[in-house]
């Protein structure tokens, strides 16, 4: 079977993707947890993620809520068995602390 070639920037021949999808399963079974930054809202279909995993989170930051509402049943209408949602400003990062560290 060929591989199939992604070309272009197209989120959604990405996101269906079997090399992608392939990839992602044997990322989850050799790791307790994936992140996969998808990006802003948009009209990507994220059903193909949802069915080799069954938790998402939605950093969802100060959007209105019934946006966020709406995007939480958007994923679990795609097949997410769970969704954790984060609102709010995201904690700064303390530049001292984070320098020391990465040294």
């Amino acid at each position: 079977m060929p591989v199939p070639r992604i070309s272009g920037r197209d989120p959604n021949a990405l996101l269906e993707s079997y090399v992608l999808l392939s990839a992602v399963d044997a990322l989850g079974q050799s790791y307790d947890y994936l992140v996969i930054d998808a990006g802003a809202q948009s009209d990507v279909p994220i059903g193909p993620i949802a069915q080799i995993t069954a938790r998402a989170v939605l950093v969802a930051g100060n959007a209105p809520e019934n946006s966020i509402d709406a995007l939480r049943d958007q994923m679990l209408a795609s097949g997410f068995a769970n969704v954790t949602v984060l609102t709010g400003q995201a904690p700064g990062l303390d530049y001292a602390a984070s320098s020391s560290a990465a040294a």
